[in-house]
This record gives structure tokens, C-alpha cells and sequence, in this order.
């Protein structure tokens, strides 16, 4: 990615992350988000916008399953064509 995409995808990180308050809610770092954003880009091999109510189940997931368990299992379900809000919502009711 470049410079200016990376700085493009911070300010919008940011900007989710404060509205969603994912660290009072989740106990995350930015750059923690920042960094299971990216290994979930890796794993389905694409950038992928993510949401708000993305971020926040990425965020909830890796709590539970730690970043690489969490980026794994979502993007393994996207690969599936789950994206990663329903994947949140079906874990949710499991």
C-alpha cells in the first residue's frame, strides 16, 4: 500500500475507532486495529473496507480468539462469503 493510501486508511481507522469507542469498549490500541486490519486484508488477499460494526466484531473476536485467531477465523468466513458483520452476528447467537 502506499504512503498516501496508509495515511488515507489511518484517518479513516481513526475516525471508527473514536465513534465506535473500540478502546473503552474493547480495551484496543489503535494500533492494534490498525494491525488486525491489515492481517485481515492479508488473509482474503484484498483490502477491504471495514465499518464500524466490523472493527467492532474484529475487535470483540480478538479478545476471544486473540489477533491471529481472529483475523484468521473472519477471513476464512469471508472467503466463504460471510462478510465480517455477519460473521459477527452469527457468533454472536452461537
Amino acid at each position: 500500500m502506499s504512503a498516501k493510501g496508509m495515511e488515507s486508511l489511518r484517518k479513516t481507522t481513526l475516525k471508527t475507532y473514536n465513534d465506535a469507542k473500540l478502546g473503552i469498549n474493547f480495551n484496543v490500541s489503535m494500533d492494534e486495529i490498525l494491525k488486525l486490519r491489515q492481517q485481515y486484508a492479508n488473509g482474503v488477499g484484498r483490502n477491504v473496507t471495514i465499518g464500524s460494526e466490523g472493527l467492532k466484531n474484529l475487535a470483540a473476536t480478538s479478545k476471544l480468539l486473540g489477533e491471529e485467531g481472529a483475523t484468521e477465523l473472519m477471513s476464512k468466513l469471508e472467503n466463504f462469503g460471510l462478510s465480517m458483520e455477519e460473521s459477527g452476528n452469527r457468533a454472536g447467537k452461537i
